[in-house]
This record gives C-alpha cells, sequence and structure tokens, in this order.
C-alpha cells in the first residue's frame, strides 16, 4: 500500500489524507523540522500525523505546512532567524513586526541610548547560542528546555518595548521527545 492520498477539504482548506484524517508528511522536510513535529514513530513510518503539532509548542495548532514551518522557523519562543530593531536593539522573529515596531515606535524604544541597544543585541545573541544548543540537544537526545528564547530574554531585559505573544501564552514548558 502507497503513500495516503493527499486532498483538500473544500470546507476549511486544511491538507489531510484521504484514509482518515491526518498530513501527510511531505518528503522533503528538513531535519529541524522533523525534530519540531510532534510524532509518533507509527505516524512517522506511514508518513501521515494525524495532527500538526510543533513538540515545544504543543497547544499551537497548525491547519497546514506552510503555517507550521513559519511557526517552527519564526516563533519567538525557539525562532531559527531573527532581525533587530535599528534603534532600540530589540529583537523580532518576523520582518512585518519589527518594520511595524519601527515605523510605529514605544516610548521604550526611543529612550534607548545607541550603546545599550548594541550591548542589547549582543546578550541576545549570547543567550540565542546558549539556547540554540539546549534547544537541539533536547530535540536530538530528549531532555527539557528550561525557559524558551522570548522567555529568557524577556527575564533579561524586562524593561524593553517587547510584550509576550499571544502564541508563547499557549506553550507549555514540557519534555521534549524525539
Amino acid at each position: 500500500m502507497g503513500q495516503p492520498e493527499v486532498v483538500n477539504t473544500a470546507e476549511d482548506g486544511k491538507e489531510e489524507d484521504a484514509e482518515g484524517g491526518g498530513f501527510q508528511i511531505p518528503k522533503g522536510l528538513n531535519e529541524r523540522y522533523q525534530r519540531l513535529l510532534k510524532a509518533t514513530p507509527d505516524e512517522r513510518a506511514r508518513g501521515v500525523v494525524r495532527v500538526l503539532e510543533c513538540i515545544i509548542c504543543p497547544r499551537a495548532g497548525f491547519s497546514n505546512w506552510e503555517a507550521f514551518t513559519r511557526h517552527c522557523d519564526r516563533t519567538e519562543g525557539h525562532l531559527e532567524t531573527f532581525l533587530f530593531c535599528r534603534v532600540c536593539g530589540n529583537y523580532f522573529g518576523r520582518p512585518a513586526s519589527r518594520n511595524r515596531h519601527e515605523k510605529h515606535r514605544p516610548s521604550e524604544c526611543r529612550r534607548v541610548s545607541p550603546a545599550k541597544a548594541e550591548e542589547k543585541r549582543r546578550k541576545t545573541l549570547e543567550v540565542y547560542e546558549e539556547f540554540k544548543m539546549e534547544m537541539e540537544a533536547c530535540l536530538k537526545f530528549g531532555g527539557e528546555i528550561r525557559e524558551n528564547f522570548s522567555q529568557r530574554i524577556k527575564k533579561l531585559f524586562p524593561d524593553s518595548s517587547k510584550r509576550g505573544s499571544r502564541q508563547q501564552s499557549r506553550r507549555k514548558v514540557r519534555r521534549a521527545k524525539a
């Protein structure tokens, strides 16, 4: 028996397999996405997951692969890349968020000196490297992520103009399983 056929349902646009609900795992899904995908060994063997979930953010549901991969790359809790505000040094996972911030700069942003902004960028990069190593080890070997990236930065810079995101409030600190 081959891979289940993927169909788009007319009512909600979700990709699901024709044999009983689920999402066919794309053949070209990169290793990072594979590690972040919450799936049982049986689901991986079949190439279909019932529900698209992130292993680190299990309460954040996704209706398609594009939303899942965008989450994996850009969610502030475990982003792959980020940009800095050119003025205050805050990081942003999504270019549109940074652009919006820079266009309508909050008072906290306007009060940051260039030296403080540079220090903030440097410390953010240090924290990111530490977080990235911890997350990769957790995803590869199992274990716990003590705090996600955005929580670490918020603790380090409590007076920042950055606010917690809706998505981060849905995240539970939990044990990641490969």
